[in-house]
């Protein structure tokens, strides 16, 4: 059965690539560079345990969005077709990827006026942004139309969660995601932050615990505190950075109480990864409101 539009999104939505395939999702990689060779994101290059491995020997890595040429490359031949597109893209606030998404699709409805080009922010990141996506690609499987799956999008990305911790901010504060005065009351003796995505789509520390456990049991205990419901939503993504133990460990404590959870993982991307570091550990679900 045809597809009634596309879906296009970014890399740092975090999934898997068979997902992407199974849902005929558009994926745009961004960009990240070590010692002057740029890659593209998705692990297409590198495996992630070499890239953490490298963040770990002193290596940075630096990241780029993804250009205005590289979404006319993408966007083009889908309209060329005579499909539509709703591209849902990482928060701007973060990233200038969505906002050039934008200015590309101005170019492009000119040029293809009979076809729709729909840029939603979805203000979400790293596999909250990719939830969101798995959500509307299961919508549109179903025969939702883009304008049906587009105000479903609009209504419940406010609603996706995003809680992780890293085992240093120094990460957050060189790329310029956190100031210096979070980044230091962070590197306290034994003090693990526990992070989160705002509605407004920033980075914000939400608590500080002490020890590695305790905050991955915060990790898990943010379901209850943040209106996750196994019925409506069952789905949970965890991702992690080269801490695989870390992730199995969150899941088995969310199912401990919650027995109907589909749990799945991924690992973190390199561009995300590049600001929080190896090690960071992260669950994603949809509940309340941010």
């Amino acid at each position: 059965m045809p597809l009634s539009f596309q879906i296009a999104t970014d890399s740092t939505t975090d999934l898997t690539a068979p997902l992407y395939r199974e849902h005929s999702i558009t994926v745009l990689p961004l960009h990240f560079a070590i010692d002057g060779t740029e890659f593209l994101d998705g692990w297409s290059s590198m495996t992630p345990e070499k890239f953490f491995g490298l963040l770990r020997s002193g290596k940075i890595s630096t990241t780029s969005a993804v250009n205005f040429g590289q979404f006319i490359e993408a966007f083009t031949p889908i309209l060329e077709r005579g499909e539509d597109i709703l591209y849902l893209g990482f928060t701007g606030a973060l990233s200038s990827t969505s906002p050039t998404a934008e200015i590309a699709a101005v170019e492009l409805r000119a040029k293809y006026p009979a076809r729709r080009i729909v840029v939603i922010d979805t203000l979400c990141a790293s596999a909250g942004e990719g939830l969101l996506v798995l959500l509307a690609a299961r919508r549109r499987d179903r025969g939702e139309s883009l304008e049906q799956t587009a105000d479903w999008v609009r209504e419940h990305a406010p609603r996706v969660q995003h809680w992780f911790t890293v085992d240093s901010l120094s990460h957050l504060y060189r790329g310029g995601r956190l100031s210096a005065a979070s980044a230091i009351v962070g590197g306290a003796l034994g003090i693990k932050p526990v992070l989160t995505v705002t509605g407004s789509g920033r980075l914000a520390p939400a608590a500080k615990v002490r020890g590695r456990r305790a905050a991955l049991l915060s990790l898990a205990a943010r379901l209850e505190e943040n209106g996750y419901d196994p019925h409506a939503f069952p789905e949970i993504i965890i991702v992690h950075a080269d801490a695989g133990e870390d992730a199995r460990f969150i899941a088995g404590e969310i199912l401990g109480r919650h027995p109907g959870a589909k749990i799945s993982f991924s690992s973190l991307g390199a561009v995300i990864g590049s600001h929080t570091g190896p090690g960071t550990a992260a669950v994603f679900f949809l509940g309340a409101r941010r």
